[in-house]
């Protein structure tokens, strides 16, 4: 490629450059819309989970995912991607998108296990308000497509998609809701949880599949990302064992606790704003 500017002077040739095409059409797609349950009223976030073998030397791999209403993808216990609160919104009914992603350090030659948990997020709202995203027509429990792409050095491929060889449990998080802020995990159960979703080969998994209509298209704008860490500008005690943290400004992020209490200690977190 060259360029020409303004009075018509051409730039010297780039070097060789390449792309790749995403999935454009629903034939390539080779996974299914899997999910745990069609209750939308479950409270626990599902995870779901697959281990497979690679028989080759590997040269890439892509990993192309939608998980409604949002997902956390792992390979081989290492978390794929940057983003939060992903897919981005949308009329779901109508349209979902999905994101693609380089895994080609996180895949290896023998046994590997995906696996992936699931939130409602603007999918599954189960808080009811004024805008009545509990009625919405697209309204489901969490469900997840995706695949993973494998070229080997020989020029073979190897596609794991979403579909019957995958199980599903339920992990550390029992609640979790975009619209009412909150998030409920026994905070015991939160590493076992994290392990057990590309780890452990067996357990009270059952399957269950279904099939959804609306278009899929790739996500094209920038994703969500933590671009910073604020700490705390002030920390008081109204009463006795209710922490106050002044974060001294607004912001959209999530909080990041660390303490130490007896085995069945509640811990209640709440997050408010107000205009400056």
């Amino acid at each position: 490629m060259r360029v020409w500017d303004k009075d018509g002077k051409a730039s010297a040739y780039s070097g060789p450059a390449c792309w790749e095409m995403g999935l454009l059409s629903p034939q390539d797609w080779q996974g299914q819309w899997i999910a745990r349950t069609t209750d939308i009223d479950s409270l626990p976030a599902p995870l779901l989970r697959r281990a497979f073998t690679l028989d080759g030397k590997i040269k890439q791999a892509r990993a192309y995912i939608c998980g409604l209403g949002y997902y956390e993808l792992r390979l081989n216990g290492k978390k794929i991607g940057d983003h939060l609160l992903d897919p981005g919104y949308t009329r779901f009914d109508k349209r979902a998108l999905y994101v693609t992603y380089d895994v080609t350090d996180a895949v290896r030659r023998g046994k590997n296990a995906v696996g992936v948990i699931l939130g409602n997020g603007w999918y599954n709202v189960q808080t009811k308000a004024v805008w009545d995203f509990h009625k919405a027509p697209w309204r489901a429990a969490p469900k997840l497509l995706m695949q993973v792409r494998v070229e080997y050095a020989d020029g073979r491929v190897d596609t794991i998609g979403t579909d019957s060889r995958w199980t599903t449990s339920t992990g550390p998080i029992t609640f979790d809701s975009i619209y009412g802020g909150r998030l409920t995990t026994p905070a015991r159960r939160n590493r076992a949880g994290t392990r057990r979703i590309t780890t452990i080969p067996h357990g009270p998994w059952r399957r269950w599949f279904h099939l959804r209509e609306g278009k899929l298209v790739a996500q094209m704008m920038p994703p969500i990302k933590a671009d910073q860490i604020v700490n705390p500008a002030k920390l008081t005690e109204p009463q006795p064992g209710i922490f106050v943290f002044d974060m001294g400004q607004n912001f959209a992020g999530f909080a990041e606790l660390r303490l130490r209490a007896p085995a069945g200690t509640k811990v209640v977190h709440e997050i408010w704003g107000a205009a400056r």
